[in-house]
Order: C-alpha cells, then structure tokens, then sequence
C-alpha cells in the first residue's frame, strides 16, 4: 500500500520555487528604473552636446569672420600689388630678372619722330676742314689691273675727337730790380691756379662731368684712359670744390634775380647728406634755376628764396610749404589728377588723365559700391572743369584779355558750385577740402596767359639734380653739397641762356683767383 504525502510538505516545495522566481511587478519596476537612469543620462549627454553645439557655432561664426576679413585683405593686396608690379610678370620671379615696367602696346598707326613742322635738327657740317685726305687707288680692287687716268669722285666729312695726352708746362718766374719800387718783382702767370699743380681746364672739366651725375671715380678713370694720367679722388674732389667757391657770386646774383622773376616753377625732391635725410628745392624761371638743398621741407627755405613780398607768379603742387609765399600761385593740374588717379587705384578703378574724356575700367569683377559710384562722378566733375580752362587756353586765335577776364569768373563759379554739392565719400571729401583751400590758385593761368597749367618745368628741373643723387647717393658733407647747389644753379642757368658753359665756367675760376684767360698781369 503506497503511502500518501503530507499536503504541508508539497506546499512548502512550491512556496519555496514561488519564492525563488520575481514576481512580474518588481521585474517593471526594475525596468522603470533602468529606463529612467538612461533618460536622465540622455538628458545630461544632450545638455552637454547642446553646449557643444553652441561653441561650435561660435567658433564657426568667429572663423567666417576671420575668413571675410582675410579675403578683403587679399583683394586689397591684389589691388596693390597690379599697381606695383608689371603685368605678365610673375611673383617668384627674382627682381633681377624682371622687367621695371610692363611692355608698352602700340596705340593706333602715329607716325614715329617729331609732328609736321617740327624744326629739323640734322648735322652741320662744317664747310673747312682741319685736315684732307685723298684717297686715290693704285690698282683694281678687284682684278688687281692697272688703272687710267682720275675722275671726279666724292667727298666725306668725318668729325671725331682724339685721346690727348695730358700737357705738361713748367713756369719759371724771373726776378727783375725795380729801382722805383727799390725791390725784385716777378711776373705772375695767367691760366694758372695758385699753389696748384693742376690748371683750370682740367679743374673746369671735373667739375662738369660731376655736374653731369659722373661719379669722381669714374671721372678718374675718363682721365687715365683718355690722357694717361692718374688723378687721385681726392684731389678731383678738391678741384670740384674750388670751382664750386668760385661760383659763389655768381650763385648769389641768381638768388636776387629769382625774387623779381615770373612765373616761378618749384618743386622737391630727397636728397641724402652724409646718410642724413635732406631736401632738394628747385625754383625755376625762364632765364634761371636756383637750386637749395636744405635740412628742411617747410615755409623756410621758399621764404628765404622768394621771400613774403614775392610779386610774380608761383606754380606748385599742392605741398603746404608754398602757401608761405606771397604773390598769385597756380596749382598744377597734374598733381590734382595724380590725387585723383591714386584713390582710383587704391579702389580697383584704372587710373586715368583729365585731357581727354576716358571710360572707367576696373580691374575687377563685380558692382561698384554706391560710395565708389559718388567719387567716380565727383572726379569726373573736377575733370571736366579743369579739361575746359586749358582747352580754353590752348585755343587758337588766342582769347583775349576780356574773354580771359570772363572765363575766369565762370569757372571760379563752376568750381564753388561744384564744392558746395555736398559730396559723402570720404576720399570725395579730403579732396574736395584740398579744393576749396586752393579755389584761388586753379586758375590763374586764365588771366596769365604767360603762366602753364603744369609744372613739369620744376619736375625736369628737379630730376637733374635726382639723376645726380640716383648715381652718387647723395653727398658726404656740407661743403659737397654747397658745391652742388651752386654749380648745378649756374650751369643750368648759363645753359638756359645759350652761353658756352665750359668757357664760362673757365673764365669764373679765373676770374675768382684774381686773373683773366685774356689777361697778363704783371707786377
């Protein structure tokens, strides 16, 4: 017989398995839980990618800032640089090997040499000559036969010049009794330099060459290889300095002349003494040039020239230093137009002349800004006023004083008018205040027909003495550069005046130690 269980322990063994297996509420809650834990770690791990986010787009804004500040700056150093450096030339190309300016292109069919009435300038040959050779063969050339008799042929004139040795002259001074005087006197020398052992022709000649802008080295080197002889540096130097004291009076007389001429043309350029920064001013007329080279570029030097009671007619560029002086001043137009052109340049616009109406160009693609439109038509006004007073000038028959007198009033008043416009653009303002301070001085060359609308005559004046500065850097002391003004002053002078500067300047060094070419002074 089986024997039964007991219900008590069947009922724990299930218990016991009940016990042991979670019941369904707990297993969600844990669920909840886990849920709710990756919730919130979501919540924490947006937040922080949010953050995250926000740098990031402030970096990203930050650097398209950067990068559209970079890009202005590019365009603006592209700008630069096409007005600095030539067209097809590449930047990796050794300045060495590049071209100073970009090649120039043909414009049109013009006819090359001077216009239709031009004077000529051929040779002239002089009818004597110095020597005359025949040259009369004896046999062929060609076949080697003899040859009959002569015929009538041709001439050739052939002017060439010949290394000269240099001359050497010993002067030997003899004594004589004086019974009146009761002393031995002595007849002085004429063309002879004082305790020199070099005359004034080669004194003269050094001087010339170095107011030619020839260094005195290669001064030394024309005279060894030309005469065979040597000349130390120095005493070139010295040489060029005693002619340069000589032209001392000659030098004051064209300071006292320049104050009562006109039109006067100044300008300015650097020039270096000893390293140190000085200024070359040149003050030109129709009969002079008075060169001052001076430490200042202020109202000094044109006071100490022209003086405040200056009466005459003074053309200058805009510099302030001019305004010192007195009397009517005419401004040059170029110098206007120069300004002009250099904020076209600075704004991608190709610069242009006044003399004849021009189309802007730019240089790049894209719309011009509304503040670049304003000044292209504010440069374009001032142009055509100052293209009318000279085309008005330059008419032919030449106006009269009255319709001078007229013109000049109408364009005073095209000028106010064009000032008062109320111009925005801040380069159309600055120029437009350069402008109005100058009103009195655009047209003065209306009423003084005598007077130009240009000062190129200062500008070639100055570059001669920036030619001279170009090769020998300027000078190395204060003597040197006396010697230079003055020279410079009364070679150009005398070379306005068509006199023979090689004589003159002879006839001065001679004339400064007491004796004369043509004198023969005795004691």
């Amino acid at each position: 017989m089986m024997e039964r269980q007991s219900p008590g322990r069947n009922t724990s063994r299930v218990s016991h398995r009940r016990a042991r297996r979670p019941s369904a509420s707990r297993l969600t809650i844990k669920y909840v839980e886990e849920l709710e834990e990756k919730y919130e770690d979501a919540i924490t791990e947006n937040e922080r990618l949010k953050d995250e986010n926000k740098r990031l787009q402030d970096e990203q804004k930050r650097l398209h800032e950067k990068k559209r500040e970079m890009e202005d700056r590019i365009r603006e150093l592209e700008r630069e640089l096409e007005t600095r450096t030539p067209s097809g030339q590449s930047l990796s190309t050794p300045s060495s090997k590049q071209f100073p300016k970009s090649n120039r292109p043909p414009k049109g069919s013009r006819p090359r040499g001077a216009p239709k009435g031009h004077r000529g300038a051929s040779l002239r040959v002089p009818r004597e000559a110095d020597d005359v050779v025949v040259h009369s063969p004896d046999r062929c050339p060609d076949c080697g036969g003899e040859l009959g008799k002569e015929s009538e042929g041709w001439s050739q004139t052939v002017l060439d010049i010949q290394p000269t040795p240099i001359r050497v002259t010993r002067h030997d001074y003899k004594r004589r009794w004086c019974p009146n005087c009761r002393r031995k006197v002595s007849s002085p020398a004429s063309d002879v330099l004082p305790n020199r052992n070099y005359g004034p022709n080669l004194a003269t000649m050094v001087a010339f060459l170095g107011i030619l802008g020839i260094p005195l080295g290669k001064v030394q080197l024309m005279i060894e290889t030309l005469c065979g002889h040597r000349v130390s540096v120095p005493e070139l130097m010295d040489l060029s300095n005693l002619v340069g004291r000589a032209s001392g009076p000659e030098y004051r007389k064209l300071l006292d002349e320049v104050r009562e001429a006109s039109p006067v043309y100044a300008d300015e350029t650097g020039f270096r003494i000893d390293g140190i920064n000085n200024w070359c001013w040149d003050f030109v007329w129709d009969e002079g040039v008075v060169y001052v080279i001076d430490r200042s570029r202020g109202k000094t030097v044109p006071l100490d020239v022209l003086g405040e009671d200056f009466n005459g007619v003074l053309s200058r560029d805009g510099w302030y230093a001019y305004d010192a002086v007195g009397g009517k001043h005419q401004l040059c137009f170029i110098h206007v137009n120069r300004n002009l052109a250099t904020v076209e340049v600075r704004r991608g616009v190709k610069d242009r002349g006044f003399r004849e109406p021009t189309p802007v160009r730019f240089r790049k693609r894209g719309r011009p800004s509304n503040a670049l439109k304003e000044f292209l038509r504010f440069a374009e006004r001032l142009r055509t006023i100052m293209r009318d007073a000279v085309e008005f000038s330059e008419r032919e028959p030449a106006p009269t004083a009255e319709e001078r007198r007229v013109m000049h009033e109408r364009l005073l008043q095209r000028l106010d008018e064009f000032t008062a416009e109320g111009w925005t653009d801040a380069d159309a303002v600055r120029i437009c205040k350069h402008v109005v301070k100058h009103r009195d001085h655009f047209f003065t060359f209306i009423i003084h027909p005598e007077v130009r609308w240009e000062n190129n005559t200062a500008e070639r004046g100055v570059k001669k003495l920036a030619h001279i500065r170009n090769n020998s850097g300027g000078r190395r002391s204060r003597e040197g550069a006396d010697t230079l003004q003055a020279l410079l002053s009364v070679f150009e002078t005398w070379r306005r005046r068509g006199l023979d500067v090689y004589e003159e300047a002879r006839s001065m060094l001679l004339r400064s130690v007491g004796r004369s070419s043509n004198d023969n002074v005795s004691a």
